[in-house]
This record gives structure tokens, sequence and C-alpha cells, in this order.
């Protein structure tokens, strides 16, 4: 199992014609973890949740842009 974390950060540059809002976009592969048993979805969700916590993700944000 692949996981990737995607994130935008995002600065303001001051230039002579203004304020000018750079927004930089990432990805990180944060792991590449070998699932040994079946490929059920109980499986994969205990490996995903195991990786999270090692991490210590607790909370996902959605921040949607209309």
């Amino acid at each position: 199992m692949a996981i990737t974390a995607h994130w935008s950060k995002h600065y303001i540059k001051t230039t002579p014609h203004g304020p000018q809002y750079i927004l930089g976009l990432h990805s990180e592969l944060i792991a590449f973890h070998r699932v040994p048993c079946r490929h059920i979805g109980e499986h994969l969700a205990t490996v995903f949740m195991n990786i999270l916590d090692r991490y210590k993700v607790q909370k996902v944000r959605y921040n949607i842009m209309l």
C-alpha cells in the first residue's frame, strides 16, 4: 500500500505592482507498506489506520474552493 500526502501552501510576495499571491502545490510519499494478508477492505483499513497513527495524523481537513 502506498500513501501519498498532498497539500498546498501559499504566501504573499510584495512586488512594485502590489502584493502577489503565490500558491505552491506539494506532494510526498509518506508510506509504502506491504500488506501480507488478503486485500479486503478490513485489512486495508487496518493497515491504513496504523500508518496514520504512526505519523500522528489525527484530523483530516478538506478545503473546498468554489
